[in-house]
């Protein structure tokens, strides 16, 4: 094999393999939810090409009424609900709002109040989580004329094992 073919085929390999990492580095954004079966609803669905704006993207999503109808709605939910937890702490819910107001793709995340991370009763996080879901005023985040796919957070924060303060 000459030099100027095996000069060729090494450039040949090094397109291929540097197309591929940015095929996926444009796919693959930090802080993207991806699908999970063991987790998620197979019938929520994202709309259009399935890219999600971030949270910090000024067409984002948003609730009717903002964080005290959020509120006020999750705590009527809850009234019923004994939930007691044994230790303080932050929880997050992520999860995304597709073009349609619907919600799916939940994640939750929870630190203590040394903002180390910690685990909450399972139970409790997900009565929590199933609370969040019943919204159903989300407004979807919009660009040009189109509604789209936005990331949402609602956080609980949790003292002497009560929830203090929804945002």
């Amino acid at each position: 094999m000459s030099k100027i073919n095996l000069l060729l085929l090494i450039s040949l390999l090094l397109a291929i393999v540097a197309t591929g990492w940015f095929y996926h580095q444009m796919n693959n954004r930090v802080g993207d939810i991806s699908f999970n079966k063991e987790l998620d609803d197979p019938d929520f669905s994202l709309c259009s090409n399935e890219y999600v704006l971030q949270e910090y993207n000024s067409y984002g999503v948003d609730y009717n009424g903002g964080e005290r109808a959020i509120k006020k709605q999750i705590l009527e939910e809850l009234q019923h609900e004994n939930i007691h937890f044994d230790r303080s702490g932050l929880i997050t819910f992520r999860f995304v709002v597709n073009c349609k107001g619907e919600t799916g793709l939940f994640r939750a995340k929870s630190v203590n109040d040394d903002l180390e991370e910690t685990a909450f009763d399972p139970e409790k996080i997900e009565k929590l989580q199933a609370a969040i879901a019943k919204l159903d005023q989300w407004e979807p985040g919009e660009g040009e004329d189109e509604k789209l796919n936005s990331y949402a957070q609602v956080h609980f924060k949790i003292e002497n094992g009560k929830i203090t303060d929804i945002f």
